[in-house]
């Protein structure tokens, strides 16, 4: 079933989920308003699941367990821009023994606790995707060695500078006008907008954009990466 298209709430889940008991693959890509509350009503009765994509959906938050334990034939989880999701989430997913994809670009939360526990469970994994997320390169590479069965599709990190002649005196100058930002960004954030450095990166940010309610964007989620130049006062 594909709900990327339509506008899926938790009322309409609670319309198809109980006829849909042999369901094996559910796309909610950019469903806005898809809750967790929705995808507990789901693993009640589409215990054959095999693929699920909950991607760009802002509202998921603690579905690890719900998916977990009523999805057990799992084959390929997808939370990309699920910037909720956390370490607590992965480290229950652990328990489905079928998982072979699991793609966390964009879940911003997620840190290199998660990889130690995707290094011990997690059996039949095979693909890895990460991006925007809290975990070094070095700790992939670390990850890629202990698990050699498992192949992590990541971005290559922009450099913090270019190689300007300015970088000498300019950068600091910079660094404090965006430690300036950030510090306002995180004490008076915006209704409709969501903004932050991307690993520890002051001159890359990624930031969301909410579609307004009641304008033709509303239930959208628009991606957009900044890069600041290092002349940035």
């Amino acid at each position: 079933m594909d709900g990327s298209k339509t506008q899926v709430t938790d009322e309409s889940v609670k319309t198809f989920a109980p006829a849909m008991t042999k369901l094996k693959k559910l796309v909610l890509k950019k469903c806005g308003k898809v809750t967790d509350g929705s995808i507990s009503l789901i693993a009640e009765f589409c215990h054959s699941l095999q693929e699920i994509d909950l991607s760009e959906c802002p509202l998921i938050n603690g579905v690890g367990e719900t998916i977990a334990h009523g999805f057990h034939s799992l084959l390929s989880a997808k939370f990309d821009g699920c910037f909720h999701l956390s370490d607590g989430s992965i480290k229950q997913l652990a328990e489905l023994p079928l998982l072979r994809e699991l793609n966390l670009s964009g879940c911003e939360r997620v840190s290199e606790d998660s990889l130690g526990k995707l290094r011990e469970g997690f059996p039949s994994l095979r693909t890895l995707t990460l991006h925007h997320n809290k975990i070094s390169d070095s700790a992939c590479d670390l990850f890629e060695k202990q698990r050699s069965d498992v192949k992590i599709l990541r971005m290559s990190r922009r450099p913090v500078l270019s190689n300007s002649i300015t970088n000498d005196f300019a950068p600091q100058i910079s660094v404090r006008r965006l430690e300036k930002e950030l510090k306002v960004v995180l004490a008076d954030p915006l209704p409709c907008i969501n903004a932050h450095p991307i690993d520890d990166n002051l001159f890359v940010w990624h930031a969301n954009l909410y579609g307004a309610e009641g304008t033709s964007y509303e239930g959208g989620i628009f991606h957009f990466e900044l890069e600041f130049v290092s002349l940035f006062f």
